[in-house]
């Protein structure tokens, strides 16, 4: 049904009223774009799947709509008495309608998770990502069953509206007329096909909502740009900007971020993060205007003072995009105190796209 290599081809019946998002290739709506980034491809993959994102919420709107009608189309009835026999063509039609709705919400949640397991496959070791779409596991698990409760109850609901619609029932002035038995069935159906409806409408709406909160404006993270950045625009960042680029690295890893942003009383620890294996790392950030700056002894004894505090294995880590003084070094080396990140590492983690793992094997 959808093709999200193409999402232009994801459309709803003409005179649709609802308006599809505008995309701008290579950009993630609501997202600040400095220059370009080191790996582009990867961007404008994403840029993509914000367009497939927005294609299922657009499709999901269309079946509401639809819903909508089939739910102001049924006449009115009291649940303990049968319609009469003449809306029972109201009804059966009906039937068609909700069908359509529920394999083309099916539809919808196939295709989101299409674009849900893109979005993985483009930046796989992200924790934000994963957690982004944990309230997405129930209906992945029932889509993935192949099988719609739904479409059994109508199939049931359309063998009896297809008896009650007989024209021998409404012409044969009452020499066949409707058993107690029939008129009793076909109550029940009436009742449930305005349940099914109900009951789909709450869906879509849950679909609706869960899609929206993966987007961009939504301030979800789920589409953010993979972390990556070239040196002078690194050079450019505040620190506060600085801070948070380590924390993305860190998440690109594969680390789960803990805290992000330091201040008062922050033991020298500008990020928090966890692996898998929940060992931490703190990492203290030191930003400079066009890199022109230092890192000298103190600081590091100040993040590794840090790290103690907090636990004994927990890593200390010191990133900078200036350069590190011969006595920082010594000082870290000794024992294994802390790793030392300078500019020429956070080229090769941050530009060059290496795994933080890669990267500390080869610092002190």
């Amino acid at each position: 049904m959808f093709d999200i290599e193409s999402p232009a081809r994801i459309v709803g019946r003409p005179g649709r009223r609802f308006e599809r998002p505008v995309r701008t290739a290579g950009h993630i709506p609501g997202q600040t774009r400095i220059d370009s980034r080191p790996d582009a491809a990867r961007e404008d993959r994403l840029a993509t799947l914000v367009g497939a994102l927005g294609d299922v919420r657009y499709a999901v709107l269309c079946v509401q709509e639809d819903l909508e009608e089939v739910s102001l189309g049924f006449p009115p009835f009291t649940p303990a008495i049968s319609p009469p026999l003449t809306e029972a063509r109201t009804f059966l039609d009906a039937v068609g309608a909700l069908r359509k709705a529920d394999t083309d919400l099916r539809g919808c949640v196939s295709a989101l998770r299409e674009t849900v397991d893109a979005v993985l496959a483009v930046d796989p070791r992200s924790r934000r990502r994963r957690e982004a779409i944990e309230g997405l596991d129930e209906i992945f698990e029932n889509d993935r069953t192949g099988h719609s409760a739904v479409h059994a109850m109508l199939d049931e609901a359309g063998k009896v509206l297809t008896y009650a619609n007989s024209p021998v029932l409404t012409e044969s002035n009452g020499y066949f007329g409707a058993t107690k038995k029939l008129l009793d069935a076909y109550r029940k159906e009436a009742e449930r096909l305005n349940s099914l409806c109900i009951g789909l409408m709450v869906d879509a709406a849950d679909l609706l909502e869960k899609t929206g909160a993966l987007l961009p404006a939504s301030g979800s993270a789920f589409l953010a740009p993979v972390a990556s950045m070239f040196m002078h625009q690194v050079d450019a960042l505040h620190h506060s900007e600085f801070e948070q680029l380590v924390a993305e690295l860190l998440d690109r890893d594969g680390y789960r971020i803990v805290r992000s942003g330091g201040g008062s009383g922050d033991m020298g620890a500008d990020v928090v993060a966890e692996d898998e294996l929940g060992r931490r790392v703190i990492v203290q950030c030191k930003h400079f205007q066009n890199g022109n700056g230092s890192v000298g002894q103190p600081v590091v004894q100040h993040v590794y003072g840090g790290a103690v505090a907090m636990h004994r294995s927990t890593l200390a880590v010191v990133v900078t995009n200036g350069r590190i003084t011969g006595g920082a070094k010594v000082w870290a080396k000794e024992d294994d105190r802390a790793r030392l990140i300078d500019r020429e590492a956070l080229k090769r983690w941050c530009e060059d796209g290496e795994p933080l793992s890669a990267v500390l094997r080869d610092v002190s």
